[in-house]
């Protein structure tokens, strides 16, 4: 599973500090090192990332059934709305 974050870093932090506490396998990369590995991705220059080596699948549909699920859910019983959180301030949502 790849973590990239860009700014403060704060949860890339917190992640890093887990990882190494629970003996998680991972590799923490530069931006340059992500540039040079994952050139798909158009990244800001403050972005860094973890590889975390024994990472899991995430099967696309199943996150799309449950945030459909928590939609409805917030629409019934009058929730909170969810936040979607990303490095890049043009797709963050307030």
């Amino acid at each position: 599973m790849l973590w990239i974050e860009g700014g403060k870093k704060q949860h890339l932090h917190r992640g890093l500090k887990t990882m190494k506490t629970t003996n998680i396998s991972h590799e923490r990369l530069s931006h340059g090192d992500l540039k040079r590995r994952f050139p798909m991705f158009r990244l800001p220059d403050d972005c860094e990332g973890v590889l975390e080596h024994e990472g899991y699948d995430m099967y696309a549909s199943r996150c799309l059934h449950a945030l459909q699920v928590y939609f409805i859910l917030s629409l019934v019983l009058s929730l909170k709305p969810m936040i979607l959180l990303s490095p890049f301030p043009s797709f963050s949502q307030t």
